[in-house]
C-alpha cells in the first residue's frame, strides 16, 4: 500500500482486544518484512492484535500512527482527547513499530502491578475473529498465459499476483464457523486484468468462487484453520488461488471482575448488560402481524390491535391495523401487508418487562363489499416472553451493539361468532426488542450507543510508567466529567496540545500532499473519461445509425406484414361470415328434415296399427267362420250317417216285408222311389255345399293375399267329387242357418281394397253359378258391403270449405282454432270430419282419422281434444 494512503485519523470506536500468547514473544518476533497492518489500542490492555477490519467497541479512541521511529509520539496523541472538529482518518503504522509500543505499554503495566503486590490472572478468552488468507501458488501463475498483469482484490485491498503473493482480511468477530461462512457470501474477491506496466483495476472483472470454501466451513466442527481451492467464476482464468479462515481467539483484563459467562459473545458489547440496570435506557420495539392462515373458511381479512405500552412511548401508538385487507383462502397461510410498526421507549429494563407483562389483543376483522366490517377472531398473547430469549448479535448489522431480542409467536384465533367453531384458525406474531443505550445520551441515527465510562489504571514511576499513568489520567479525566463545557474546554486543551507536536505537523503535511495527490488523480480522472466519453459517443453514435437503418428496415417489413394480415384476416372474417350462414341455414333445414321425419315416422306407425288391427279383425272372423263350416260339416256328417243306418234298417224291414207279404210290393216301391228322390235332393244339397265351400276358401285365400301384398295365385281347379263318394247332404234349413250365421258376423270395417265394382262383379258370379239367389245370406251381405262403399263414395264427394271461421268455440284449451267440421251430403246424412287437429276428434269414444268424414248418427255423442265434461249430441228433428 502506498504512502499517499497514510493519515492520521481520531474516532470514538476502539476494540477491546489481547493475545492469549505471551506479548513479549509478539515483541521479539520481528517480521522479515515491515509491512504495514492495523492494529487496535485498547484502554486497559497492553498487547495490541493486527487487525484488517477493526469491530467497534466502547472506548472513545482510535489511533494508527504511519512512523515506526517515533513511539513516544502515540504516548503524547494518547494524552489527549480529540476534539470533534478533528477530521476522522486512519493513519499505518509498521508490525515492529506496533511490537515495541505494545512491549512498553504492557512493561508500565507490569510494574505498576508489582508495586501493588498485584498478582497477574490468566486472561480470559471473550470473543473469536476469523481472518481470510488468499495465496497464489507458483505453479499456477506460471501456467497462466496472460499479457497483461492480474490484480487479486479483497474486500477494498489489492494485491498484484505474482508467485508466493498473499493477501489477508478479517471477516467478523462472532461466535460460531457458520457466522463466518455466512460472511464469506457478502465478501467481495475478484480478480482483474490491469493494463501491462499499470498498477490499476480498470481491465476485465472476474469473481472469486468461494463455494468449496463455504461447504468446508459449514463441515468444520472446533478447528483452528480449514482451507480449501478458491476458483475464478465462469473460468475466465484457468487458475486456482488457496484459501484459508484461521480462527484468532481474543480476550480482554477488563472484564476479570465479571464471570465468564455474563461475558457477550461478539466483540461489540463490552459490558452491556452491566449498564442495562444502572439506569432508563432507549428501546426500540417493533411488533409485526406477519402472516394468517385460516381453517373454516376463505375470507378478506386485516389484523387490528391496540397495546397499551407502546401508547406511552414517544410514538404513540393509536389502533394499528394492516392494510389493505388481503384474500386469506381455506388453509393456506397467507402473508398479512404492511403489518410492521416500529416504536421506541424510554424506562429501565424491570419496568419494560412489568408493562409487557399486559397480553396483547390482536383481533382478526373480515371486509364484504355489501356490508360493514364485522369481527372474525381474537388473539391473545403475552409479550414479556422476549425478554427470556437469548441475546442475539448479527455482523450483518454493526449498528447493535447492546444485542436485540427477537420473540417469533403462533397464537390461535378464537372465533367472535357463534356460528362458527371455537378455533377458526392462526396468526404469527414478531416481536423485536432492541436496547438502544442510556436514555440521556442522544441516540444515532444507526442505533449504536457508544459506552464512553474508561476502567481506571494504577500509576507507577519510570519513562514507561509514566506513559501509561498519562494514558489512564487522560482518559480517566474524560470519564469523570459530565458537563458539556468541562468537556469542551478539555477537547480544546487536548487539541491545542495535539497541535503543537510534531507529529500533527508531520500529518498536515503529509495531509497536503495527499491533497495535492488527489487533485492529480482527479485531473488524470477527468482526462480519462473525456477520452471514454468522446470514445464512447462515437460508439453510440455509430449503433444508433445501424439502429435506425434497421428499424427503418423491420419497420418497412412490419408494415408489409401488417397488409398482409389485414387482407388474410378480411378473408378469413369473409369466410367465417360464409360459413356462420351456412351453419344457420343447414341448421334450419336439418330442424324441418327431423320435423318432418318424425311426422312421416308418426302417420307410418298409426296407419301400420290400424292395419295391423284390421288384418287381426279379419283373420279373426275368417277362423270362426271357418270353425263353424267344420262343425256344421260334423254334423250333416252324423245325420248322414244316421240316413244311412235307418236306410239300411228300412231295406231290411222292406226286404222282410216283401218277403211276408208279396202285396205290398207296390207301396214299397212307390216308397222307396220317394226316398230315392230324396236321397238325390240331398246329393244335389250335398254337392252345392261342397261347392260353397270350396268358394268361401278359394275367397278367403284371395283376401289373404291382398291384405299381404303378395300375388294371387291360380284358382285351383275343382275336383269333381263321384257321387257314390259324396256324403249325405244336410236339409236345406242346414244350408240357410249356415248363410245367416255367415251374414251374423259381418266385418267390423270393410277393407278399403273392397272396391265396389269388384263387390259387384264378386255377386254376378255367385248368381250365374246358380248355387245362389237373392235371398241368400251371402247375397244379402254383399249388398250391405256395396251399400256402404256406396256411402262412403258419396262422403268422399263431399266438398268442406277452405275459407271458413269457426262457428262455436270450445273450451278446452288444447283445441285448434278450427278443429274439425260438420257436413251434410245431398241425401241429408250428417258426417263430421277432423281437420287434422294435434289432440284428436273422438265420436262414440272412438278417435276419428285426420282429414276423413265419418256419419254421425243421432243420439251419438262427440267431443274435442282432452275436454271429455264437454260432449256435442246428435239429435233428430
Amino acid at each position: 500500500m502506498g504512502f499517499q494512503d497514510c493519515g492520521i485519523g481520531l474516532s470514538y470506536e476502539v476494540t477491546f482486544a489481547r493475545q492469549t500468547a505471551d506479548p513479549a514473544e509478539m515483541a521479539t518476533a520481528a517480521p522479515k518484512q515491515d509491512a504495514p497492518q492495523e492494529f487496535v489500542l485498547a484502554s486497559e490492555a497492553t498487547t495490541l492484535m493486527p487487525s484488517e477490519k477493526v469491530p467497534p467497541c466502547e472506548l472513545p479512541l482510535w489511533c494508527v500512527m504511519p512512523n515506526p521511529r517515533d513511539v513516544e509520539k502515540v504516548l503524547e496523541i494518547v494524552r489527549h482527547v480529540p476534539g470533534s472538529n478533528v477530521p476522522s482518518k486512519r493513519m499505518r503504522l509498521g508490525r515492529r513499530a506496533w511490537a515495541l509500543l505494545g512491549r512498553r505499554l504492557h512493561e508500565a503495566q507490569a510494574a505498576e502491578a508489582r508495586r501493588a503486590g498485584v498478582p497477574e490472572e490468566p486472561l480470559h478468552q471473550a470473543h473469536l475473529s476469523w481472518s481470510l488468507c488468499q495465496a497464489l501458488r507458483e505453479r499456477e501463475l506460471e501456467c497462466l498465459e496472460c499479457d497483461s498483469g492480474l490484480l487479486l482484490c479483497l474486500d477494498g485491498a489489492t494485491e498484484v499476483l505474482s508467485a508466493g503473493s498473499k493477501i489477508q482480511t478479517t471477516l467478523l468477530t462472532g461466535d460460531s464457523w457458520q457466522e463466518a461462512a455466512t460472511a464469506l457470501y457478502g465478501i467481495e474477491a475478484q480478480v482483474v486484468e490491469s493494463q501491462q506496466g499499470r498498477d490499476d483495476a480498470r481491465g476485465r472483472h472476474c469473481p472469486l468462487d468461494f463455494s468449496m470454501l463455504i461447504s468446508v466451513i459449514e463441515a468444520s466442527s472446533g478447528q483452528s484453520e480449514v482451507g480449501a481451492d478458491v476458483p475464478i467464476a465462469r473460468n475466465s482464468f484457468k487458475l486456482r488461488l488457496k484459501g484459508t479462515v484461521r480462527c484468532i481467539p481474543w480476550s480482554g483484563i477488563g472484564w476479570k471482575n465479571v464471570h465468564l459467562d455474563t461475558v457477550p459473545k461478539s466483540g461489540r458489547g463490552g459490558k452491556v448488560d452491566a449498564h442495562i440496570a444502572a439506569g432508563p435506557r432507549t428501546w426500540r420495539v417493533s411488533l409485526e402481524a406477519r402472516s394468517v392462515k385460516l381453517k373454516t373458511s376463505s375470507a378478506t381479512v386485516f389484523a387490528a390491535y391496540s397495546y397499551g405500552p407502546l401508547r406511552c412511548g414517544p410514538s404513540a401508538s393509536r389502533t394499528f391495523r394492516t392494510h389493505p385487507p388481503v384474500l386469506a383462502r381455506h388453509n393456506v397461510t397467507t402473508h398479512l401487508p404492511k403489518g410492521f410498526a416500529a416504536y421506541s421507549l424510554s424506562a429501565t429494563k424491570e419496568a419494560l418487562e412489568a408493562a409487557f407483562e399486559e397480553s396483547l389483543h390482536i383481533e382478526l376483522w373480515t371486509r364484504d363489499a355489501f356490508r360493514k366490517d364485522s369481527l372474525l377472531a381474537v388473539a391473545e398473547v403475552s409479550l414479556a416472553s422476549a425478554f427470556s430469549q437469548p441475546l442475539r448479535r448479527s455482523a450483518r448489522l454493526p449498528s447493535m451493539v447492546h444485542g436485540f431480542r427477537v420473540f417469533d409467536q403462533v397464537c390461535l384465533l378464537g372465533s367472535a361468532e357463534e356460528k362458527l367453531p371455537d378455533i377458526v384458525g392462526e396468526i404469527r406474531i414478531l416481536f423485536f426488542v432492541e436496547d438502544l443505550g442510556p436514555a440521556s445520551v442522544p441516540v444515532p441515527s444507526d442505533g449504536a450507543v457508544p459506552d464512553i465510562r474508561p476502567n481506571s489504571v494504577n500509576s507507577g514511576n519510570g519513562p514507561s510508567d509514566r506513559s501509561g499513568h498519562e494514558v489512564a489520567v487522560s482518559l480517566a479525566r474524560f470519564g469523570q466529567h459530565d458537563d458539556p463545557q468541562a468537556l469542551e474546554a478539555l477537547a480544546a486543551e487536548g487539541l491545542e496540545a495535539l497541535r503543537s507536536s510534531p507529529a500533527y505537523g508531520v500529518a498536515f503535511s503529509l495531509e497536503l500532499w495527499k491533497q495535492h495527490e488527489e487533485e492529480r488523480a482527479k485531473v488524470r480522472l477527468r482526462e480519462c473519461e473525456a477520452r471514454l466519453r468522446e470514445q464512447l459517443e462515437e460508439e453510440y453514435r455509430q449503433r444508433e445509425l445501424v439502429r435506425v437503418q434497421t428499424f427503418r428496415q423491420r419497420q418497412v417489413e412490419l408494415r408489409e406484414l401488417e397488409q398482409r394480415a389485414k387482407k388474410k384476416l378480411a378473408e378469413i372474417q369473409q369466410r367465417e361470415m360464409s360459413v356462420n350462414s351456412e351453419l344457420s341455414n343447414s341448421a334450419v333445414v336439418q330442424e324441418q328434415a327431423k320435423r318432418k321425419a318424425d311426422l312421416a315416422i308418426q302417420s307410418c306407425e298409426e296407419a301400420l296399427r290400424r292395419q295391423r288391427a284390421e288384418t287381426a279383425q279379419a283373420l279373426d272372423f275368417e277362423d270362426r267362420k271357418h270353425s263353424a263350416l267344420e262343425s256344421r260339416l260334423k254334423e250333416l256328417e252324423l245325420e248322414a250317417s244316421e240316413a244311412r243306418k235307418r236306410g239300411s234298417e228300412l231295406q231290411a224291414t222292406l226286404a222282410s216285408k216283401e218277403a211276408t207279404d208279396s202285396s205290398a210290393t207296390l207301396s214299397a216301391e212307390h216308397e222307396l222311389r220317394g226316398l230315392q228322390l230324396k236321397l238325390c235332393e240331398e246329393k244335389v244339397r250335398c254337392e252345392t255345399l261342397a261347392a260353397s265351400r270350396d268358394h268361401f276358401r278359394r275367397k278367403v285365400e284371395e283376401l289373404c293375399q291382398r291384405i299381404l301384398h303378395q300375388q294371387v295365385p291360380e284358382a285351383m281347379p275343382e275336383e269333381v267329387v263321384p257321387s257314390n263318394e259324396l256324403p249325405l247332404l244336410a236339409p236345406a234349413p242346414v244350408l240357410q242357418a249356415v248363410a245367416s250365421n255367415s251374414s251374423a258376423h259381418p266385418r267390423s270395417k270393410p277393407s278399403p281394397d273392397f272396391s265396389l265394382e269388384w263387390l259387384q262383379q264378386q255377386k254376378s258370379e255367385l248368381l250365374a253359378s246358380g248355387l245362389y239367389t237373392d235371398d241368400d245370406a251371402v247375397i244379402r251381405a254383399l249388398n250391405a258391403q256395396m251399400e256402404e262403399l256406396q256411402s262412403k263414395r258419396e262422403i268422399a264427394e263431399l266438398q268442406a270449405p277452405t275459407d271458413f271461421a269457426p262457428d262455436i268455440g270450445l273450451a278446452c284449451p288444447l283445441s285448434s282454432k278450427a278443429h274439425a267440421i260438420v257436413l251434410q251430403n245431398w241425401m241429408g246424412k250428417i258426417f263430421l270430419k277432423d281437420l287434422g287437429s294435434a289432440h284428436g276428434t273422438f265420436l262414440s269414444g272412438v278417435r276419428l282419422n285426420p282429414h276423413e268424414p265419418f256419419e254421425w248418427q243421432a243420439g251419438t255423442k262427440a267431443f274435442f281434444a282432452d275436454a271429455s265434461t264437454e260432449f256435442f249430441e246428435l239429435r233428430a228433428a
